[in-house]
């Protein structure tokens, strides 16, 4: 983790972090750790114990959530897979096992629920607070609810426990139907992506070969018809990111949690009112990190695309 920090948190330094209302925004609820998503569970658990809950009249919102709209807190665990695995977490400390001792499991209990007691937040209320201000470098984390996915190491090992104290009493029925249910709770219908293979390679081969006095080169996306922060934020700066991986030219655009100070691509951009056009941006922020020779503009309408040398300021 050392060379991550060092690189991370000296950018996070730079450009001055996360605020606490933005870190909160993305804090889980309690009720979050059961939160799979409308297609988790296969033809038996189709429906979450939150979306059922939320059919009796009890967190109605939560029925509401899309995969794409809250996919930062889709983080949650099947509720017999999360069960089970705190039943073997509990059964570690209680009697311990032949190769570790009761205070081992202990030890390895309470550390995975202070860890999740830490992430929580109920109303205005998070213990995540003491961390943000207390602890160097703890500002540069936005996401805290990715803790959760650490936390599939520890509960696989609880739930591997259960499983062990079930056949260390002969439970063969009991553990087989368990783990049948287990193994129909990681089915998941939910979309993997929410890119479209065939648009994007369609795009890609709209793009004529780059001229040759091309370097480096920007991409100036057509905006879409309906306006959406996240295509505005994503699609040029992704699209830029894949053509330079394939065709191996550089490119300033891209998309990290932290960017340069003077760093302005989040909108691709041309023509748009009120939005200065991406070849002025590209060509100040060449001059200024001295590459504007053979800066080019990849211009994308629909599926077409073409390319131009930005020389100077348009």
């Amino acid at each position: 983790m050392v060379p991550f920090l060092y690189v991370y948190l000296s950018k996070a330094r730079e450009t001055g972090m996360h605020s606490w209302e933005e870190t909160y925004a993305y804090l889980p609820h309690p009720y979050d750790l059961l939160h799979i998503g409308h297609w988790n569970g296969g033809v038996i658990f189709a429906i979450s114990v939150l979306n059922q809950l939320g059919q009796w009249g009890v967190g109605r919102d939560l029925v509401l959530r899309t995969p794409y709209h809250f996919s930062e807190l889709l983080v949650g665990f099947p509720p017999v897979t999360l069960a089970l695995a705190f039943w073997g977490a509990w059964a570690g400390t209680r009697y311990g096992t032949a190769r570790y001792s009761r205070t081992i499991w202990l030890i390895f209990s309470v550390t995975n629920i202070i860890i999740l007691l830490l992430c929580f937040k109920l109303g205005p209320l998070s213990l995540w607070q003491l961390v943000f201000h207390l602890v160097p470098g703890a500002k540069g984390l936005r996401v805290v609810s990715r803790f959760f996915l650490y936390e599939t190491l520890p509960l696989c090992i609880a739930l591997s426990l259960a499983c062990d104290f079930l056949l260390q009493r002969r439970q063969y029925v009991l553990t087989t139907v368990l783990l049948l249910i287990v193994v129909c709770e990681q089915v998941n219908f939910s979309p993997v992506l929410g890119l479209s293979l065939n648009r994007e390679q369609a795009l890609y081969d709209s793009v004529p070969d780059k001229p040759a006095q091309c370097k480096t080169f920007v991409v100036a996306d057509a905006p879409p018809a309906v306006p959406d922060s996240g295509y505005d934020l994503y699609h040029g700066n992704s699209f830029a990111m894949l053509y330079s991986e394939l065709v191996q030219i550089p490119t300033p655009m891209g998309f990290s949690t932290f960017n340069p100070p003077d760093w302005d691509f989040s909108s691709p951009y041309d023509g748009v009112p009120g939005v200065t056009d991406i070849a002025v941006r590209a060509v100040h922020y060449a001059s200024a990190h001295n590459f504007l020779p053979g800066l080019c503009e990849l211009s994308i309408t629909k599926n077409t695309a073409s390319w131009r040398n930005l020389r100077s300021i348009p």
